[in-house]
């Protein structure tokens, strides 16, 4: 009997266990599924491009650049944040950064 109870008691971890994997799993995937969905948000957000003078540095089509080039940009000290997306953020480990709507560049292009 005692072999017999051992053996229930190990299905039923085993049981549990790949349980406990599986909540793991639909967990992580919620994550990715959110970051993704977040991903495709910010790319959705250009930014408008303005010369040194505030000027923007094309008419038709209007200069836009994607986020991650803006960020670059601000981040190199190339360009200025004129305004910002109010709830659209950047985060990295120790920083937390508004996502640029406009800016200027320093130098004319």
């Amino acid at each position: 009997l005692e072999d017999d109870d051992m053996a229930t008691d190990e299905i039923e971890y085993e049981n549990e266990y790949e349980n406990e994997n599986d909540e793991e799993c639909t967990i992580l995937s919620d994550q990715t599924m959110s970051h993704v969905e977040y991903c495709k948000k910010l790319a959705a957000h250009p930014a408008l491009v303005l010369n040194a003078d505030y000027q923007p540095l094309r008419m038709l089509p209007l200069s836009t650049w994607s986020w991650q080039d803006s960020v670059k940009a601000v981040l190199s000290g190339k360009a200025v944040v004129v305004d910002i997306y109010p709830d659209l953020f950047v985060r990295a480990v120790h920083m937390d950064m508004p996502v640029p709507s406009v800016i200027a560049l320093r130098e004319y292009a």
